[in-house]
């Protein structure tokens, strides 16, 4: 296997353990092509060609596609301890339709990912880990308890909980907020997410409307801080205490330009490594948006050229 690139290896060296919890899945585009997918499983797959570790904590069928996903995910050097295989249920797929370079997503219910059991979790990391989820995994009350279970640990461990919150409809219940925000340390969104959360409603497209906007909807919840992206403007970084960050998406010529799948994945990958490496906010979020715009030049959300990853020009 290639080696990682140095840079990659000196932040690994003494980075926070990371765990990450969730749906492992393909993505099924129309014109037959799949590329494995999943939130979870594309910041696993990048944070590990990043140069660091992950715990992956997720659920596979014992079928093609799950020997598939099981084997590319070896071969890439994920850490394999944290894989289940269900057997009476399928491996994770999701219908990946393209209109105007935006996709939309059909995912299909009763997967192997939303039987993920406490049961059977390997030995966590212990040290102040970080705790990754979305809430997509909270439509299932088997994985749901599993999420919910590792949260307390962590919490016990003074480690730090990461929700990556997605909106899709027919896909999440708004019953379940307090569950996903009760005792959170850091959100992920972007501006329309917060849009819908926030009870002010519409949001004015600027930043001082923006970042208030955050910055009330964390302290209502208790939260410490915000990770917000706002598509092609670029992204904010806001505390509860008021603090924040600003920098702007980078551009990509048209014709360099492929889609937005795994663009938030890679945003929120950059900024796991951000706070498990002990960077500044505004290092975290410049590298966050070149990243997620080299994703942006490639079809699906990852990829297997270890020079995708290569973070020493950017």
């Amino acid at each position: 296997m290639t080696s990682m690139p140095n840079e990659n290896e000196s932040h690994a060296n003494d980075a926070r353990p990371i765990i990450i919890i969730g749906e492992s899945l393909a993505d099924e585009f129309d014109d037959g092509s799949q590329v494995v997918g999943g939130a979870p499983m594309n910041v696993a797959w990048n944070l590990t060609g990043l140069g660091l570790a992950p715990l992956f904590l997720t659920a596979v069928g014992k079928d093609a596609l799950g020997e598939q996903i099981t084997d590319g995910a070896r071969n890439w050097g994920m850490r394999m301890e944290g894989f289940q295989h269900i057997d009476d249920k399928p491996t994770g797929r999701v219908k990946v339709t393209m209109d105007d370079n935006e996709p939309s997503y059909e995912i299909l219910a009763d997967q192997a990912y939303d039987h993920l059991s406490v049961d059977r979790l390997p030995e966590l990391p212990s040290a102040k880990p970080i705790l990754y989820h979305g809430s997509l995994c909270f439509r299932s009350a088997t994985t749901r308890n599993t999420i919910e279970s590792v949260r307390r640990r962590v919490k016990d461990w003074q480690g730090t909980i990461f929700l990556d919150i997605n909106l899709r409809k027919k896909q999440f219940k708004e019953e379940w907020l307090p569950s996903l925000l009760g005792g959170l340390d850091v959100l992920k969104c972007n501006v329309n997410e917060l849009e819908e959360l926030s009870p002010s409603g519409t949001i004015e497209r600027n930043r001082e409307s923006i970042t208030a906007a955050a910055k009330e909807f964390l302290q209502r919840w208790s939260i410490g801080e915000c990770w917000l992206t706002d598509g092609a403007n670029g992204a904010h970084w806001v505390s509860a205490k008021g603090d924040t960050e600003f920098v702007s998406t980078p551009s990509i010529r048209q014709e360099d330009f492929e889609d937005t799948v795994g663009a938030g994945d890679a945003f929120a990958s950059i900024v796991l490594r951000g706070l498990a490496t002990g960077q500044t906010a505004v290092q975290t979020l410049e590298t966050a948006v070149e990243f997620a715009a080299r994703i942006c030049q490639m079809r699906g959300a990852t990829s297997e050229d270890r020079h995708v990853y290569d973070l020493s020009n950017t």
